[in-house]
């Protein structure tokens, strides 16, 4: 059985690697060095309002979620940033497991809710929608910060 644990500096090799064996694969092929990702991990590390949470089964890591507490008048909610189940270990249910575990402890820190970004064509919109996340009518906007 596995269980939802706070994310630690031991276990962060160990994510990054899912993270490099996950995001690399279709749709997103993405390549990433380890310790680009090893330093990224750590960022969500640093206080309260980063959170890093590992889906665990004993010492063997099988998934990781990060974010950030967003604090609102009279409640707060999470913007999930990432999440990656480790590929071996994918369509297992280990996904729904870490969500479900996980807003759980987000509903015990007084978050109501989780957001999040994804793009309708990749697989990860079918798994939101199948684990209970819905559209809403909102408009993500991107502005690029000019270089000096």
């Amino acid at each position: 059985m596995a269980e939802l644990r706070k994310l630690d500096e031991t276990a962060v090799k160990e994510c990054a690697e899912i993270y490099i064996g996950a995001y690399g694969e279709a749709p997103w092929d993405e390549k990433y060095g380890v310790e680009d990702v090893e330093r990224y991990i750590m960022a969500f590390l640093d206080s309260d309002v980063k959170c890093a949470y590992i889906l665990a089964a004993g010492d063997h890591v099988l998934g990781v979620a990060l974010g950030v507490v967003i604090p609102c008048i009279g409640s707060c909610y999470f913007r999930l940033e990432d999440i990656c189940i480790d590929p071996k270990y994918q369509r297992m249910g280990y996904g729904r497991e870490l969500i479900l575990l996980m807003a759980g402890a987000l509903r015990e820190k007084g978050c109501d809710s989780i957001l999040l970004g994804t793009q309708r064509e990749y697989p990860s919109h079918r798994f939101y929608m199948e684990n209970g996340f819905r559209e809403i009518d909102s408009v993500l906007l991107f502005r690029e910060i000019e270089k000096k």
